[in-house]
């Protein structure tokens, strides 16, 4: 009877290896693209030898697995150790773990200047599929936040409860001949103010990503920068970054379910805050939208 075990079994025992380990992992503190070893790293590599003795140990039979468990273990040390952290995973859409600081003439005590952005110095305009069921102008009058998570520490905060939001979502910029609904974001445009009283509140997004996650679902992905600055003397009060992960899904009476995460980071791109909140939106006229039918 061969003494040794299939691939498979193989790579069952290595994982039987990793399994303890892995779980006492944590996302390296190092800067992305930084090139220094982690924790992480140094585990993970004393973790490969292992259980490549382990599975090597079984033979010839063992080297489909061998090949498999190397390779994924190698894949797991870059994406943790230099800042490849995976935005999208097989059942959904994550936050990413870090982002990247301000720059240093746009933190508090500066005298705030809105950074010039010319259609060379950005990436082009991006365009993205709309489903049917979410073509439309959706208004939100209220939310509900119901969760509230200190980072990186994990505590447990009381959340806002039900709170006024007064937003309309438009999504379509125009419907090709085709019949196909899409989306463009200009990152030269995606800009704004909020007048906070004795400040205001300057945002630039990034990124934005509408990704279709099912029939009936979508999600849209933004990050963006907010800058708090005195009206008194134009100085830069605070900064911080988000991240927002809204899902959206079409209700049975025509309404819109929102449920939105959004994990906040502060001027270094290091996560400080973590909330989730859902709300219900209503289809405002009219009913065929977007009124346009040509390209852009």
């Amino acid at each position: 009877m061969d003494g040794g075990v299939s691939g498979e079994r193989a790579v069952d025992e290595g994982e039987a290896i990793a399994a303890g380990t892995l779980t006492r992992m944590t996302p390296c503190s190092n800067k992305p693209g930084s090139g220094k070893p982690c924790p992480s790293a140094i585990l993970l590599v004393q973790l490969l030898f292992r259980g490549l003795t382990v599975v090597s140990k079984r033979g010839q039979s063992a080297a489909p697995a061998l090949v498999l468990f190397a390779a994924t273990l190698v894949v797991i040390v870059i994406a943790r150790c230099y800042g490849a952290t995976p935005t999208r995973l097989s059942g959904g859409v994550v936050h990413s773990e870090v982002l990247d600081p301000v720059p240093s003439t746009q933190r508090p005590g500066r005298v705030f200047r809105p950074v010039s952005v010319s259609p060379g110095s950005m990436k082009s305009a991006r365009r993205f599929k709309v489903p049917d069921w979410l073509a439309g102008i959706w208004q939100r009058s209220e939310a509900r936040e119901v969760s509230r998570i200190e980072l990186p520490s994990g505590r447990v905060l009381k959340p806002v409860g039900r709170a006024v939001a007064r937003v309309n979502d438009a999504f379509g910029t125009y419907r090709d001949k085709n019949g196909q609904v899409w989306q463009i974001f200009d990152p030269v445009r995606a800009h704004g103010q909020v007048d906070r009283g004795a400040a205001i509140d300057y945002h630039r997004v990034h990124t934005y990503d509408l990704i279709i996650t099912g029939p009936k679902s979508a999600v849209v992905e933004v990050q963006a920068t907010h800058t708090l600055v005195s009206k008194s003397n134009h100085k830069i009060l605070n900064v911080y970054q988000d991240e927002e992960l809204n899902k959206y899904s079409p209700l049975p009476d025509g309404r819109l379910a929102t449920d939105s995460s959004v994990k906040v980071f502060d001027m270094d791109g290091k996560p400080i805050l973590l909330t989730r909140t859902v709300s219900n939106q209503v289809r405002l006229p009219p009913k065929t939208w977007p009124l346009r039918t040509v390209g852009p």
